[in-house]
């Protein structure tokens, strides 16, 4: 009987030892799991995803990204985001507001070049800016923007009088018809604007460049600390081996050239939007009208 009960013992201690065994096997053969990410915001040929992609690839886990099949408006998106509903990764213009409702990833990925503008202006106005060298002379003529973008409310900060259109493309409709006198837009986005109002008797101004302290950041959810962390160190690492400044060179520099902005007279703004935090990051983050040559920059 004994004997009965030591061979039983012996072949349960084989058969769990088995089970571990089998268990521990299987844990070091099995696939690694895929974190499946999903991203919304402006498209300026493939920077963003090239970055983003920088960015997590100094992860050991394997993180698939992949942008929002569709395009819808900007709020919509942070809510989606918010909600943890199908989007991971916004950006956006870094606003206090936002940086209230969001967690941010406190680093321009465009180094500062939103905040960097043109102005858009029929060809009867191209010369309208020829005599313009202050800040107070600029505010006798009239922009046009969305009465949502962070833009109207930086150029009303400013003392301008503001004309609202209901979209991009109604704006430029509208400055054709002479409602206002010109269109600011970003350094990064005028030449794609361009290309969409061709034939519109539309063109760039050639003389100033008009210049306040924005950015776009990365947002995730409030609670996505984990995520918003990774972002973080991965911009780091990306702008300490030089991976961030390549992408940066090799998306803008010709774009620089193009616009011919060493050449432009410089006119500053006050962004009241922009949260105290930004102002802390470093220098190196940010791209600066000091490296331009030959630069007349005017304050009012």
């Amino acid at each position: 009987m004994f004997r009965k009960n030591i061979i039983g013992v012996v072949i349960l201690i084989l058969i769990v030892f088995s089970t571990v065994a089998n268990t521990n096997e299987n844990k070091e053969i099995s696939p690694k799991t895929t974190t499946k990410l999903v991203s919304f915001g402006l498209d300026l040929e493939g920077f963003e995803d090239a970055l983003l992609a920088q960015i997590l690839s100094y992860q050991k886990a394997d993180i698939l990204i992949s942008r929002y099949p569709r395009w819808i408006p900007g709020a919509r998106a942070f809510r989606i985001m918010d909600k943890h509903q199908g989007i991971d990764i916004v950006w956006g213009s870094a606003t206090k507001e936002r940086f209230d409702l969001y967690l941010p990833v406190k680093v321009p990925i465009y180094k500062g070049l939103i905040g960097w503008r043109l102005a858009l202006v029929t060809q009867a106005k191209q010369q309208i800016f020829a005599d313009v060298t202050t800040l107070a002379e600029l505010r006798q003529y009239n922009p046009g923007q969305r009465l949502n973008w962070s833009d109207y409310k930086i150029f009303k900060e400013n003392g301008f009088t503001i004309t609202s259109g209901a979209s991009p493309r109604a704006l430029a409709e509208m400055l054709v018809l002479d409602r206002f006198d010109f269109y600011p837009r970003a350094v990064i986005e005028i030449e794609m604007e361009q290309r969409e109002y061709r034939g519109m008797n539309i063109v760039r101004d050639p003389h100033l460049l008009i210049l306040y302290k924005s950015a776009y950041v990365f947002y995730v959810a409030k609670d996505n600390v984990e995520l918003a962390k990774v972002l973080t160190d991965g911009l780091h690492k990306a702008k300490a081996d030089g991976s961030f400044d390549r992408l940066f060179e090799r998306h803008f520099k010709a774009l620089f050239e193009r616009l011919d902005l060493p050449s432009r007279r410089i006119i500053e703004l006050h962004n009241p939007l922009l949260p105290n935090e930004m102002l802390a990051i470093k220098e190196h983050f940010w791209i600066s009208p000091k490296t331009l040559p030959e630069r007349s920059l005017s304050k009012e």
